[in-house]
């Protein structure tokens, strides 16, 4: 099997992007082909040098922008490691047979601290009085309690209760009167309803009368001519 066979790039559903199954190099995108890292046992491993060596390998290009970030922790971890270098071997060269006749009187030192601080503390111990326990609640005294709470309670039902149905009381009284001006009104609109029949009536009446009188005027005047 060659090599430009085995170079084939499959989807990768769990980062919806593709992968290069042999090297375990993950691609950006679909379209934007430049490594970002390696899928590994199910896991997304981010840039490192591995991925650096595999796309030499494969002829494949990785992510400048990684690369470029990679490479800056590198360095900042190689200074800081020569630094600790440093610092570690000065500390060997400042020691001697003076420091090691130092450590000895520390050492000494940190037995009076040790014996001052379990003194210390045995006295704070012995000093402390006993916390008193709270006293205990009565039964009568939570009845009571209980009792002014329900009465509390009660009142202010009440005191809403009475509020609240003297509302409703002025409601009733301004929808009554809305409701007798709305009777008066229908009335008025009825009477002037009948009005307007007798009207119509009145108006018929003359009507027919006049047609009546045309009529006999028209004959009357048939005899002149």
């Amino acid at each position: 099997m060659s090599t430009e066979k085995r170079k084939v790039l499959k989807p990768l559903k769990e980062m919806e992007t593709i992968w290069h199954p042999d090297s375990a190099l993950v691609f950006k995108s679909k379209t934007d082909k430049f490594v970002i890292g390696r899928w590994i046992n199910g896991e997304f491993v981010p840039f490192d040098e591995e991925v650096i060596d595999l796309c030499a390998q494969w002829s494949f290009k990785y992510d400048q922008e990684l690369y470029d970030e990679f490479m800056a922790q590198a360095e900042e971890a190689e200074e800081g490691e020569e630094e600790e270098g440093e610092a570690e071997g000065g500390d060997e060269g400042e020691g001697g047979d003076e420091g090691e006749g130092g450590e000895e009187e520390v050492e000494g030192g940190d037995e009076e601290v040790e014996a001052d601080v379990e003194n210390t503390v045995k006295e704070t111990v012995e000093d402390v009085k006993p916390i008193s326990q709270p006293s205990t609640v009565s039964t009568k005294d939570l009845d009571n309690l209980t009792n002014n709470f329900t009465s509390n309670l009660n009142n202010y039902f009440k005191s809403v209760s009475n509020d609240f149905s003297s509302k409703i009381s002025i409601l009733e009284t301004k929808l009554s009167s809305k409701s007798s001006d709305f009777d008066k009104m229908k009335n008025d609109f009825e009477k002037m309803k009948e009005d307007r029949d007798k009207i119509q009536e009145m108006y018929s009446s003359v009507k027919d009368e006049c047609d009546k009188l045309k009529t006999k005027f028209e004959t009357f005047k048939t005899f002149f001519m």
